[in-house]
Order: structure tokens, then C-alpha cells, then sequence
């Protein structure tokens, strides 16, 4: 506490603060003095007035990641840098986040994600939503492109595929009844399987044994072996 200006006048005996009891006169003076840290009281002779303003704020340094920072004049602003927004109430300061976290910040970069769908990234701009696949799809890539949902399929109708919620059967078809293979001799056509899928063979030359109905497989095996019999 210091005193920083004086008020004279014999008529005033007291003053009153607005805690405390009255001051009365000393020698037909009152001093008005002001507290240093928030208050400065400074006489003016010359106009025979005092002027009263805030004093220096008492020095607090707030410390930060980066950097530090003092009260101006006794006020310290609370600001919000990207994606954060700072609100006052009374004597609370907020602190919220604010809008989309970019992908550079670890978000998505996105406001909403499609529902059922798989994600892909897209190096530093927001992640993509594939379309949703449906029952049976698998996801299929493609050279520096997005990877999406297809329907496989078999070129040569060779295997079929069952499609469910979440499964896909294959089955491997088997040679049809009447469907015509590529057996080829010395002469004649090719020959095809009968109603249950076998092939039958009869020795025509002498030496060469009567073979029972064969299947495929065993037909090959059989042609093999009367190859290297006539050789």
C-alpha cells in the first residue's frame, strides 16, 4: 500500500470506502491512497484533481506447448486454434472441438460414412466409402485404382457359384451327360459320355483287352496305357 494523493477541505470530518469504517480527518487531511497492484490514485496540484485508474496486473505467466503468455491490462485471451472452439460463461472458459478432423490431424476427414461399406484411404484427403457389396460379392483390387465389390463368374461355365448373406459356395461341374469330349484316335470322331457319365471302350484288334465302362479318368489312364502297349 502507498499513498499516492492527498484531499484537503476542514468542512469533510470522514469518508467511507465501500468496506470498513469511516476515516476521519488528521490534521485537516484524508489521504486517498490506492492499492499498488490493481489501483493507482495519482494527485494532479496543478488541477487540483486525482486521477484513479487500474494499476499493473500482477504478472502470471501461462504456460503452453509452444510458447508462454501474460495478462495484457489483466486480461488473458483463450483462443482455439484448428478445430477448436473456446466459449465463456461467467468465471468457466470451454474448451470443444470443432468441425471434421482432417486426415493430417489422424480423422477421417469425412462428416458421414456410408452405412455396410468398406473404407479406402486416399492418401491425405478424406477416405472413400466403396459402394456396398451385396450378398455373394467379393472385393477385387485394381492397379492404382479403388478396389470394389464384384460377382465372380467362371468363363467357361465350369464351376458354379451359390451366393448367400456373408458365404459363396463353388462347385466344380462335372462333364454333363451327352456333352461331347475330345477323344481322338487313329480314326473317327470325337465321343461322348453316356447318360451316367462314363465312357465305354471294346478292343477291335487282337491283343488288346475288353475294358469295362470307364469313367474320364479312367479312360485317360487306359488310353495311356494302350499308347505305350502299341508302341
Amino acid at each position: 500500500m502507498s499513498q499516492m494523493g492527498k484531499y484537503t477541505q476542514e468542512n469533510i470530518e470522514t469518508l467511507t470506502g465501500n468496506s470498513g469504517g469511516a476515516v476521519e480527518q488528521t490534521s485537516g487531511n484524508i489521504d486517498i491512497v490506492g492499492d499498488v497492484t490493481t489501483i493507482d490514485v495519482t494527485g494532479n496540484p496543478g488541477t487540483s484533481t486525482l486521477t484513479i485508474s487500474a494499476g499493473p496486473s500482477t504478472a502470471i505467466q501461462f504456460d503452453t506447448d509452444t510458447g508462454s503468455a501474460t495478462p495484457a491490462l489483466g486480461v488473458l485471451d483463450v483462443l482455439g486454434g484448428a478445430n477448436i472452439a473456446t466459449t465463456g460463461a461467467g468465471s468457466a472458459v470451454t474448451v470443444a472441438f470443432d468441425g471434421t478432423l482432417p486426415v493430417a490431424s489422424g480423422g477421417t476427414g469425412a462428416v458421414t460414412l456410408t452405412d455396410h461399406s468398406v473404407l479406402l484411404g486416399s492418401g491425405t484427403a478424406a477416405i472413400t466409402a466403396a459402394t456396398v457389396g451385396t450378398d455373394g460379392q467379393v472385393l477385387l483390387g485394381a492397379t492404382a485404382a479403388d478396389a470394389a465389390f464384384a460377382t465372380l463368374t467362371s468363363t467357361g461355365s465350369t464351376v458354379t457359384f451359390t451366393p448367400g448373406a456373408n458365404t459363396l459356395n463353388l462347385e466344380a461341374d462335372v462333364v454333363a451327360a451327352g456333352a461331347v469330349i475330345t477323344v481322338t484316335g487313329n480314326s473317327g470322331g470325337a465321343i461322348s459320355p453316356d447318360g451316367a457319365g462314363d465312357l465305354g471302350l471294346v478292343g477291335g484288334t487282337t491283343g488288346l483287352p475288353l475294358l469295362a465302362p470307364l469313367t474320364l479318368k479312367h479312360l485317360v489312364e487306359h488310353l495311356l496305357w494302350l499308347m505305350v502297349e502299341l508302341v
